[in-house]
């Protein structure tokens, strides 16, 4: 139910399918042709998606120039895929989404902002990332989807001012 003058924004089923192809096409059911070959599932999640092209040559970038990076995605199976990815690039990850226990949130979050943490990145859902969390180690932040409706990559992007004390940017070739 919805206040006297507010206006309630509905997902429509074509919508979401919309969004899933713009992420990454493992996000359609069957479509993923699994192997054990470790180098040709990783080169299945990148090449198969132009946004996944552009992350791989940044975040190669952003770590050998010694950055820390939060990546958010509203989906919890594009997490699901981001994290097979950071395994078979050898990123150390942490990941924090709805299902996590708040001991596990604790312990991830305490674990990524450890001086001698070898952790790379941090996976967010955007709806945990907005939890009261402190990421304050990282310096870059990528958001991997955009949400609608659009207050909600307001409410994310405005949260990432309290992650960090600083919002690095980058440039250059990729």
């Amino acid at each position: 139910m919805c206040a006297p003058g507010c206006s309630v924004t509905y997902v429509t089923p074509e919508a979401m399918e919309l969004k899933k192809a713009a992420n990454h096409p493992y996000l359609f059911d069957g479509v993923e042709v699994r192997t054990d070959n470790q180098e040709e599932t990783l080169k299945g999640i990148v090449m198969n998606s132009g946004k996944m092209v552009l992350l791989d040559k940044l975040l190669a970038r952003l770590k050998q120039d010694g950055h820390r990076v939060l990546i958010f995605s509203q989906m919890v199976r594009m997490l699901d895929i981001l994290s097979d990815y950071m395994a078979l690039r050898g990123y150390q990850h942490q990941r924090l989404d709805g299902m996590v226990s708040s001991d596990a949130r604790k312990k991830s979050i305490a674990h990524f902002n450890a001086a001698d943490s070898p952790d790379f990145a941090f996976l967010l859902s955007t709806r945990a990332g907005g939890l009261g969390i402190n990421l304050e180690t990282a310096d870059t932040v990528i958001i991997f989807d955009v949400s609608r409706p659009p207050r909600l990559d307001h409410r994310r992007d405005f949260s990432c001012l309290f992650y960090m004390p600083l919002l690095h940017g980058f440039s250059g070739d990729l």
